[in-house]
């Protein structure tokens, strides 16, 4: 089966560099998915979305700007700009990896002090030769026309996100019973031994997630997995994207 290959978020056959796009389901507003070296302009305002959205939940240390800032812990942003109204930014996500050592995740230091880190560690390490990368920085806008459709942008970026960096997995964390109820509408699946760790304050207890490239067609809602299916052909232009199936309808 052919994915993307990474390299071609940096430049296309003239050198130029390559914007990856796609109409979220249902809306008009677009992703551009890109990096923060190709697309300065968007990774500012991706920043700046992010610090106002976390700070009204008095969580903006969890995005660790200062660490972030430059770009280089990020492999790919994905972005929802407005089409209908204001032509902005009004959505958006990060990805890390693909991870050579568990160390890079930034889940393990989540758990730090708390049980289960290295039951965290173990898990990434284990999934490292299939391909690991990471969803973080996730925020909707508060004044975005469809917000509940950019939620649902947000629940399908780990998957958008394993496909462009040409991961088997995704893996992620959430404190709150909706982005649990979001991620697993997605397919994405809790690690449920692992304990919850006080994260990114003790008003939140945080859960590992995890995206499976052969398995989430399968345990996501039907919305989201053709969803995702629209989504991922108009992003690769028809590229193959769905295992294939045993007779008893098992992926292979």
């Amino acid at each position: 089966m052919n994915y993307l290959n990474p390299a071609d978020l940096a430049s296309g056959p003239s050198g130029r560099p390559v914007h990856l796009s796609y109409t979220i389901a249902n809306t008009e507003c677009r992703v551009v998915a890109t990096t923060p070296s190709e697309s300065r302009e968007l990774w500012d305002q991706y920043l700046q979305g992010a610090q106002r959205a976390y700070r009204r939940f008095g969580v903006e240390g969890a995005l660790e700007l200062d660490a972030i800032r430059d770009g280089r812990t990020t492999s790919l942003f994905l972005v929802a700009i407005d089409h209908l109204g204001s032509g902005r930014v009004v959505a958006g996500a990060r990805a890390q990896g693909p991870y050579r050592s568990a160390s890079e995740s930034h889940a393990v230091a989540e758990w730090q002090d708390h049980p289960g880190q290295e039951d965290v560690r173990t898990m990434i390490e284990e999934r490292i030769p299939h391909g690991v990368v990471e969803v973080k920085g996730a925020w909707v806008s508060e004044d975005a026309v469809e917000k509940s459709e950019l939620f649902h942008f947000l629940a399908r970026s780990p998957i958008m996100s394993l496909t462009i960096l040409n991961a088997r997995f995704t893996v992620g964390t959430a404190g709150s019973d909706y982005h649990w109820r979001e991620w697993g509408s997605s397919g994405g699946v809790i690690a449920t031994e692992i304990p919850p760790a006080p994260y990114p304050s003790e008003k939140y207890q945080a859960k590992v997630i995890w995206w499976d490239r052969e398995t989430y067609p399968y345990l996501a809602s039907s919305f989201h997995a053709v969803s995702a299916l629209h989504e991922i052909a108009e992003l690769l232009g028809g590229v193959r994207i769905l295992p294939e199936r045993h007779a008893s309808g098992q992926a292979s």
